[in-house]
C-alpha cells in the first residue's frame, strides 16, 4: 500500500456570531454540555475524534442532527440548528459564522490518500493523486 499525506487539517467549532460563545475565551468541553450538535454519522473520523474530545473531559453531549457533508453542517449552524465541528478553513469562509474559542482544541489530522500496490490506479486515480499532490 502506497500512502500519500495530503493535508493537515483541525476540527473548530462553529457557531453563529450572534451566539454567546463567539465572544467567549478557553471554553471547556464542559460548557458546552447543554448544546446540540450537528456531526457526522457515528464512525465516521471527524465524529470519532469528537467524541473521544467529549469523552475524556467525561462531558456527554447531544448530537441533535447527523449530516454528512461539512456545508449542510454550516447551513444548519446558521439556522440555529446547533453547533458543528467542522475543518477551520471552511468556518472562515462564512459570513455570519465563528469559531469557538476552545481551551482544548481538537488536535490537527492527516489527509492521507492510499492505493494498492497489487491494483495500479487508473489514469483518472494517478491524475487526482497529482492533483492533491500539488495543492498541498
Amino acid at each position: 500500500m502506497i500512502i500519500d499525506d495530503v493535508s493537515r487539517l483541525r476540527l473548530g467549532l462553529a457557531c453563529r456570531t450572534d451566539d454567546p460563545l463567539a465572544e467567549a475565551h478557553g471554553v471547556a468541553y464542559a460548557d458546552l454540555a447543554e448544546r446540540r450538535f450537528i456531526d457526522f454519522p457515528a464512525g465516521w473520523g471527524d465524529r470519532t475524534i469528537v467524541d473521544s474530545l467529549f469523552g475524556a473531559a467525561g462531558v456527554q453531549r447531544t448530537v441533535a442532527l447527523e449530516v454528512v457533508d461539512t456545508a449542510t453542517a454550516l447551513t444548519m449552524v446558521r439556522r440555529r440548528l446547533g453547533l458543528a465541528f467542522v475543518p477551520e478553513e471552511a468556518i472562515a469562509s462564512q459570513p455570519g459564522l465563528t469559531q469557538v474559542d476552545l481551551a482544548d482544541p481538537p488536535p490537527l489530522h492527516g489527509l492521507g490518500l492510499a492505493a494498492s500496490r497489487n491494483h495500479p490506479p487508473s489514469e483518472a486515480g494517478r491524475a487526482l493523486r497529482r492533483t492533491l499532490l500539488a495543492a498541498r
